[in-house]
Formats: structure tokens, C-alpha cells, sequence
């Protein structure tokens, strides 16, 4: 079993836009109460209420606070832009992967980890439900694929030696534990062990290179 590290999809969705929204109702708010006064109040109280040094010390904190907002926009905008981007970038990366998978071109050399991560996702490319379950508890279940109601369980073998028998018990363990309706083992280069062969044959585990899981659709089925 190879150690499992959980796939996190961070909202990248964040910035400016709570200072944006804080100058925006502190912009509204003073406008509002500008406006409700009476023209005249306003027109005396700017005129005869007020010095020339004042009056340009509000101009200034006026201006500095519209050029404040206009800068919180065009900030919040370009995140925005920039979220967009790549959000499409990784929309496309995936779906390139997806589609590598799906056409068994995988890259020599893949961790134990990543090869289950494969063989989970291409049951995806298929139409499953798949997913990689945690490293402790799993019971010798790696993947655990859902379709149609047909539950199946696989333990994933990245090995260069013949797998044995012990994989074809532990996967079966696991076929009992979450009551699946089928179990496979796949390897990486397809070889098995005569007893490994033999238990699997009175057992009715599947023994797969990865390749065969092409067949899943074929196989699986109520």
C-alpha cells in the first residue's frame, strides 16, 4: 500500500474585495447623507461655514478616497481576471490528463500512489464513481469504484516482481468488509504467481494488467 496524501482544491476566490466593499458603502453612505441635506444648507455651510484651507482639505481627502475606490476596483477586477485564467488553465491541464488516462498513456516510472491514482481515474474516464480510500483501515482496498449499483474493490500493484497470493487475499478481505460485488488486483506488468492464479481462480478475483481495465464496463455488470 503506498501512503495516500489527500487532494486539496483550494477556492482561490480571494482579495480585495472586502476593502473594495468598505470603501463602496463608506462612498454611499457619505453621498446619501450629502444628498438628504437641504441644497442650501449644503451651498452655506460650504461657502460660509467653511475656510479656503478647509475646503481644500476636503477637496484632497474627496479625491483621495475616489482615487481609493477606483483602486479597489481595478484591483478587484484584475484578480478576477487573473482567478478566470487560471481557473481555464487548470480546466485544461485536467482535462488533459484525463485524456492521457483514458488512453493508457501513462509515464513510466509512476509512484505507487500515482499509479492507483490512474487506475482510479481512468474508471472515471468509464463512467464510475472511483476513489482512492485512506492508508490505514482500507482493508486491502485501493480503489473503490461504484456504477449502476455494482460496488467493486481493487488493490493497485506497481511492481516489477509476479504478484502473489497475499494481494488476492487481502483484496478479498476487503471485498467482505465493504461488501462489494467484485474485487480485482492490478499490477503494473500483468504477472501473477501460479498460487496467486490459482487462489484468484477459486475465488473469482480478477487479476488485471492495467490495461485490461478497459474491460471493467464488460466485466462488471450485475
Amino acid at each position: 500500500m503506498a501512503r495516500r496524501r489527500k487532494r486539496v482544491y483550494a477556492n482561490a476566490d480571494t482579495g480585495n474585495g472586502g476593502g473594495f466593499a468598505l470603501l463602496a458603502v463608506l462612498g454611499v453612505g457619505a453621498a446619501y447623507w450629502i444628498y438628504s441635506l437641504p441644497t442650501n444648507t449644503v451651498r452655506n455651510f460650504w461657502r460660509y461655514g467653511t475656510s479656503a484651507n478647509e475646503r481644500m482639505g476636503i477637496e484632497i481627502a474627496a479625491a483621495v478616497i475616489v482615487l481609493l475606490v477606483l483602486k479597489s476596483v481595478v484591483s478587484a477586477v484584475r484578480h478576477r481576471q487573473a482567478l478566470r485564467r487560471l481557473q481555464s488553465a487548470n480546466q485544461a491541464a485536467h482535462a488533459a490528463y484525463l485524456a492521457s488516462v483514458s488512453e493508457f498513456r501513462w509515464r513510466p516510472g509512476l509512484t505507487p500512489l500515482e499509479f492507483e491514482r490512474h487506475c482510479s481515474d481512468f474508471l472515471f474516464t468509464r463512467g464510475w464513481t472511483s476513489e482512492i480510500t485512506k492508508v490505514s483501515g482500507d482493508q486491502g482496498v485501493d480503489v473503490l469504484a461504484r456504477k449502476g449499483g455494482i460496488t467493486v474493490v481493487i488493490q493497485c500493484k506497481q511492481w516489477q516482481k509476479p504478484i502473489g497470493n497475499d494481494a488476492v487475499k487481502e483484496v478479498l478481505a476487503g471485498k467482505a468488509f465493504v461488501k462489494a460485488d467484485y474485487a480485482a488486483v492490478v499490477s503494473s506488468q500483468g504477472r501473477y504467481t501460479k498460487a496467486a492464479r490459482e487462489l484468484a481462480g477459486a475465488t473469482g478475483v480478477f487479476l488485471f494488467h492495467y490495461t485490461d481495465l478497459d474491460k471493467a464496463n464488460a466485466l462488471f455488470s450485475a
